[in-house]
């Protein structure tokens, strides 16, 4: 019988790889569990509902192939294929409480919420709580599964202790200790009307809202375990992601102030930047501009989380999900194959201008229409033209191989025009610092001299100074950090009168 198992494992564990299979999977999962709990037991079913169980799906998976990659030592990529079998499983819960209980019965299913140790349900079983005997049955079967993967992998009875008690952690992570987490940061009840007896308090509030934004960043952390480089490219691309982050939190600043809100807005739009990152950096690869280090599961998992997370926001009618969902979709245009609008000119420079448009846009839609004022628009035009502008720098160290696989920029633009390398790069930085001294005679002309000071000193005169040294080695690090810092600088102490 062993054998056979083991057969059976290692053929599913060889077919390829794919984080679109696995998507499908925990939509499929999620979905029909969703809508044999409305239809067995009469528990409340919405578009949201089905698609926050395909991401708690989605969450379970990533963290179970972590754990058994760690117990193991196996490619992750082949134990994710095995995890679809444990996936599968969270269907199975209402199809064994009907058998046992009949339809219509006072079942109902729950996160954990009781922050108490005395009445918390250790074993998974807790029918008052939204733990009936269908879900502690399948969690249980989950957990001793997962530890006999391993062991039929290792052939260790200890290793089959250690991922059992783990998958045992995760379950109860998952069920309880990101709910009850939840519940303190939102400081409100996940279900505020009780769930005792045949009573159910089915209207998702702020708690519930909340979950699946957890559960997906949990995933992105547990990818990064795996996937180290992963961890090194986005330190070595901070300095290009955080100006979009910036631009972000300065919006909401103009608008109402900085609030967790607007922070959580800039934390968005710096994972999806990262997302549209990797896409330039995958695709790049693949036109052989560059080293190969960005796989394409890398890419499709964190468009996958950017998605998820753009879609649950939609979902919970969030108007800031539409600059979010341009600013995602102006990545695809940008990078990939079908559009690759980088290789364009001015296509590329009005992509970048845009991006950070939608990022700014994001900080101001999170107050409401009334807090709007014209002058923002004006800003969002500046920040268009100029962010085109300084987008373009990062050009001049790729000149020669941009000349070589024929993209157009701003530099070879203006070389078209019989100007050379060193000319063009002085009439780009004349248009770049124009587009800083913006702010600094805005402040002036209001009287807001401490900005106009602190703008022009800390921001303005470092790129000056930086335009005369193009060829220093990471010459754009250094551009990128003067550019955040007259983000910085703005979003402090700029104010709009």
């Amino acid at each position: 019988m062993t054998k056979y198992i083991l057969s059976f494992l290692t053929r599913l564990e060889a077919r390829p790889h794919s984080f679109a299979g696995l998507l499908i999977i925990c939509t499929f999962t999620g979905i029909c569990r969703a809508m044999e709990e409305y239809l067995f037991f009469g528990e409340r079913l919405t578009p949201a509902i089905g698609i926050s169980m395909t991401i708690a799906y989605f969450h379970l998976a990533i963290a179970l192939i972590c754990i058994l990659k760690l117990t193991t030592n196996m490619e992750w990529k082949r134990i994710q294929n095995a995890v679809y079998l444990g996936i599968f499983l969270g269907a199975v819960p209402p199809l064994i409480d009907v058998g046992i209980s009949g339809f219509n019965a006072p079942i109902i299913y729950r996160y954990y919420v009781k922050t108490s140790l005395e009445s918390f349900p250790w074993h998974f079983y807790a029918p008052d709580l939204g733990a009936p005997k269908g879900e502690t049955i399948v969690v249980w079967i989950s957990i001793l599964f997962t530890g006999l993967y391993a062991f039929l992998k290792s052939k260790s009875w200890l290793r089959f202790v250690v991922t059992s008690v783990i998958t045992y952690g995760l379950m109860l992570i998952h069920f309880a200790l990101v709910p009850i987490m939840t519940i303190q940061l939102a400081g409100r009840p996940m279900y505020p009307n009780g769930i005792s007896g045949v009573q159910r308090a089915v209207i998702p509030d702020l708690s519930l809202a909340l979950l699946p934004f957890w559960y997906i960043f949990f995933s992105v952390l547990l990818f990064l375990a795996l996937r180290p480089v992963l961890r090194k490219v986005m330190v070595r691309r901070m300095l290009h992601l955080m100006p979009y982050a910036l631009v972000t939190v300065c919006g909401g600043q103009l608008t109402g102030g900085i609030n967790t809100a607007v922070i959580l807005a800039g934390v968005s739009v710096f994972l999806i930047a990262f997302a549209m990152g990797l896409q330039n950096d995958y695709f790049d690869a693949r036109h052989g501009e560059h080293r190969r280090i960005i796989e394409k599961s890398d890419m499709d998992f964190f468009n996958i989380a950017a998605g998820g997370f753009i879609l649950w926001m939609i979902l919970l009618n969030q108007v800031t999900a539409l600059p979010l969902l341009i600013f995602f979709g102006l990545g695809i245009l940008y990078s990939y194959p079908i559009f690759r609008l980088k290789k364009f000119f001015p296509g590329a420079l009005k992509v970048e201008g845009l991006a950070a448009v939608m990022a700014f846009v994001t900080g101001v839609m999170v107050f409401a229409r009334e807090s709007f004022r014209p002058q923002i628009f004006v800003v969002a035009l500046l920040i268009f033209g100029g962010w085109s502008v300084l987008a373009s720098w990062k050009d001049l160290k790729d000149i020669r191989r941009d000349t070589r696989l024929g993209y157009k920029n701003l530099y070879t633009f203006i070389m078209g025009f019989g100007a050379s390398l060193s000319r063009a790069h002085r009439i780009n930085s004349m248009l770049g610092l124009v587009c800083i001294m913006v702010p600094v005679v805005y402040a002036t002309i209001t009287a807001q001299y401490m900005a106009a000071t602190v703008i022009f000193c800390a921001g303005f005169l470092p790129l000056l100074g930086l335009t005369f040294f193009p060829t220093i080695k990471t010459w754009f690090k250094y551009v990128l950090l003067s550019i955040s810092a007259v983000l910085i600088e703005c979003t402090l102490l700029l104010r709009i009168v």
